[in-house]
């Protein structure tokens, strides 16, 4: 597929995405390129940011540019920093940038320098690129003077928050025409210092019956949110139907949790009309 100068993995679609200075090139994982795209500045490494589904790709000169799947560009800032390696950091939702020299930098996704994760004698001769690992909580960071180099930095740099959900699903009865309410709690269990971010999604087919509220929100450490859902049966016909709760959030681990819940919609007694004679 020709040079490589940086490395990234998507996934949400389990394929790989090389920068190689002025294309990025989508491979998938039989090594087949499956489109390019340009880029418009020299590429030196490349990561996926499944937050906002976007490919990041650090250029040449200190730029950050975001691409949506089909090559647009649809963002990006110039960060200052002479970028060898990139890779999004799901703790904070932001982007760390590897220089050759200096330290590796924390950014906001809109640009704002943070912190500084690494120090610059942390890593051994010149700076090359970046990879985290949201599950073992390590990244990895790799330079190059002399023998080629690899070090492997347990994450202690930010809290992480966790999502205790409470029930785990519903199995509800409402009679026809009937409106009926429930409570989902969700806590932030995690670590010290950690905020917890979410937001609601209620997916299912045919008529729409179920009505979440609040549909997003952010915890500290032990706070709670209680979610109201409203189950309306109008519209609906006696019968069963089942719809998911699905609770997105910034923990790592715990990205998408779903919750099933389950409706009986009991027949009434419903309404006569006519004429008596």
């Amino acid at each position: 597929i020709g040079e490589i100068r940086g490395l990234g993995f998507d996934t949400q679609e389990n394929q790989l995405i090389a920068a190689n200075g002025g294309n990025i090139r989508i491979i998938n994982l039989n090594g087949e390129v499956i489109r390019t795209f340009g880029n418009n500045g020299g590429s030196n490494t490349v990561c996926y940011d499944p937050d906002r589904d976007l490919y990041l790709v650090g250029r040449f000169g200190g730029a950050v540019a975001d691409f949506s799947r089909d090559g647009e560009q649809v963002g990006g800032f110039n960060s200052g920093v002479n970028i060898t390696g990139i890779c999004y950091y799901p703790v904070n939702g932001t982007i760390f940038l590897m220089d050759t020299d200096d330290p590796v930098s924390e950014f906001t996704v809109e640009g704002e320098r943070i912190g500084d994760p690494l120090q610059g004698d942390q890593i051994t001769g010149n700076g090359q690129d970046l990879a985290y690992d949201p599950r073992q909580r390590i990244l990895y960071a790799t330079g190059q003077t002399g023998p080629a180099w690899l070090g492997a930095f347990e994450d202690n740099y930010g809290a992480v928050g966790e999502p205790q959900i409470e029930p785990e699903g519903f199995d509800l009865q409402v009679p026809f025409g009937m409106v009926g309410e429930e409570v989902l709690v969700i806590t932030n269990v995690g670590e010290e210092g950690s905020s917890l971010s979410f937001e609601i999604e209620d997916v299912g087919e045919g008529e729409d019956w179920l009505e979440c509220d609040p549909t997003e929100g952010e915890l500290e450490l032990d706070e709670s949110a209680e979610i109201t859902l409203t189950i309306a049966t109008e519209d609906l016909q006696p019968g069963n139907l089942e719809r998911t709760i699905i609770v997105h959030t910034n923990a790592p681990d715990f990205r998408e949790v779903e919750i099933p819940v389950a409706l009986m919609v009991i027949a009434g007694f419903g309404e006569l009309s006519g004429t008596v004679t």
